[in-house]
């Protein structure tokens, strides 16, 4: 069976070029996953891959009105980065345009059987597959699902309602064959029904990061600067911990930056790195002496989140500091200190508690975390779950 994935990734080879030009609108966490996923495609056989990145729109969130087509090799594998216009609400119609013409390429290259892997439940990404189903019924989708569509938009905007494309994406679900899963409550929304679904919180691709000097009672939160995911939390709490040596770093963006900016002016503790390159990324979560994820157990949407930052957080071997999740397993719980207080005190009293343990400690407490990961969510253990899934499905 002939296999294309196809995705929204920025490769190594444009990262760098995208960071330098855009505005500060880059999800990390979507390439995070993509790229750990393809490093074990060679365990699949006969894949391709067909990828439009996923990046902000010009001219507000980027400076980029162009995507270039290019190709390259990766992880052995070929990919081809298809061209369309990053304009604001017209760049999906654009996607999905060059995504199903090169489909269709490839669907008429490839004789026999076919399945095309779809990460994630985009609009322009679903209806491309769909659209080559149609021509070709000798063909299957797989769907990988990360967030549900419902909560994609952090706008609120008219505006942006009117252009959701919630309802039709659900519609085109009905014409997915299987699924791979971030949480087991996502088959309840997606009716899967009788079609086979696999669950995979995460995948961690192993990296190599040298880190020469642990800081001390320092604090790292990485990811969406939003009050839904309890950043306002976090900035709150550390401003009542009266440890003087205390640290709280910041990485990321979102519509709470301002927020963060002004609490780095109220406390000279607090740093701001705004948009930091994922390969730093690592390397600051293995200085930290604490990572934090605040996002607390409340919402509907926590029951469909597993957040890639958990998987990173514990693999980093640095002590993590979080709720409990419904989204998450409860085989991670040993390895992560749960903030079980959801009182307004109830993180600034974990942190604290953390705060106070001698390096050591902490670093036993990392070091049984990252072994976890390490026997058990890399990207080989997982492709190997995946590879075995998609051979008792398609190519029995």
């Amino acid at each position: 069976m002939q296999k294309v994935y196809l995705g929204c990734f920025l490769s190594p080879s444009v990262e760098l070029e995208y960071l330098q030009t855009s505005k500060n609108q880059y999800v990390i966490s979507t390439s995070t996953f993509q790229r750990a996923l393809i490093s074990s495609f060679k365990k699949l056989k006969d894949i391709t891959i067909i990828n439009a990145p996923d990046i902000g729109s010009w001219p507000k969130r980027s400076s980029w009105f162009h995507f270039k087509a290019r190709k390259e090799i990766l992880e052995g594998v070929s990919c081809t980065h298809v061209p369309f216009l990053n304009l604001t609400y017209y760049k999906q119609y654009s996607i999905c345009n060059s995504l199903s013409n090169e489909l269709n390429k490839w669907a008429k290259r490839e004789h026999g059987d076919k399945l095309i892997i779809v990460y994630s439940l985009i609009y322009p990404y679903i209806k491309a597959a769909v659209n080559i189903k149609r021509n070709y019924p000798n063909t299957k989708i797989c769907c990988i699902v990360l967030d549900l569509p419902e909560y994609f938009n952090d706008c609120n905007s008219l505006l942006s309602n009117l252009t959701s494309k919630t309802r039709e994406i659900y519609k085109l679900t009905s014409e997915i064959d299987s699924f791979v899963l971030l949480t087991k409550q996502m088959s309840d929304v997606l009716n899967t029904q009788e079609r086979p679904w696999l669950l995979m919180e995460g995948i961690y691709k192993p990296v190599d990061v040298e880190v020469q000097n642990k800081q001390t009672k320092t604090i790292l939160y990485t990811g969406k600067l939003d009050s839904r995911f309890g950043l306002r939390d976090l900035v709150d709490s550390f401003l009542c911990i009266s440890d003087k040596d205390a640290r709280l770093w910041i990485c990321g963006n979102g519509a709470d930056q301002d927020y963060v900016e002004q609490a780095t002016k109220i406390d000279p503790r607090i740093t701001y790195y705004g948009v930091v390159r994922q390969d730093e990324v690592f390397k600051m979560q293995r200085q930290a002496s604490i990572l934090v994820n605040p996002r607390r157990p409340e919402g509907e949407y926590t029951k469909y989140s597993f957040p890639s930052k958990t998987m990173e957080y514990l693999a980093s071997g640095t002590p993590t500091v979080m709720f409990h999740l419904p989204g998450m397993p409860n085989e991670y719980l040993p390895y992560i200190e749960i903030i079980d207080d959801k009182s307004p005190s109830g993180l600034k009293d974990s942190l604290e508690k953390m705060l106070a343990c001698s390096q050591q400690e902490l670093d036993e407490i990392g070091s049984k975390a990252r072994d976890f990961i390490m026997r058990n969510k890399t990207a080989d253990v997982q492709m190997k779950r995946f590879s075995q899934f998609i051979e008792e499905q398609y190519e029995k």
